[in-house]
């Protein structure tokens, strides 16, 4: 994969602490000034709205096909994967300068009666 961090040809970049990359490869489907970013456990896509200004999610997953449905129905449904955590293998992962994961929330959630933030919810 080729990155530009300005310069004028593609280079393999050696990066530092809090230094952006974006892809340059033809047909990345990145805008050059929103970098990628990976949602782990992205339920109903809250994360992905919140950061659409500014980062193109590119691969996300969660375990609950409800959530996965309102995430499809709000954002890209192509790059959505709907499985276990434990089924993700690194190397099949996208290239991205910012890979987030949201904290479970059913045990703290206002929709159901909540449990307590030391309950295992899976």
């Amino acid at each position: 994969m080729e990155y530009s961090l300005g310069h004028q040809t593609p280079y393999t970049p050696r990066l530092g602490l809090g230094e952006i990359v974006y892809s340059t490869k033809p047909g990345a489907g990145l805008k050059s000034t929103q970098p990628a970013f990976l949602e782990f456990f992205a339920g109903s896509g809250l994360v992905a709205e919140g950061l659409k200004d500014v980062f193109k999610p590119v691969w996300a997953n969660d375990i609950c096909a409800k959530k996965a449905a309102v995430y499809s129905a709000n954002h890209n449904a192509n790059h959505f994967h709907l499985g276990s955590i434990t089924n993700v293998k690194g190397q099949d992962l996208p290239y991205a300068p910012l890979a987030w994961a949201s904290f479970p929330c059913q045990d703290i959630s206002l929709a159901d009666l909540p449990k307590s933030i030391h309950s295992y919810a899976y």
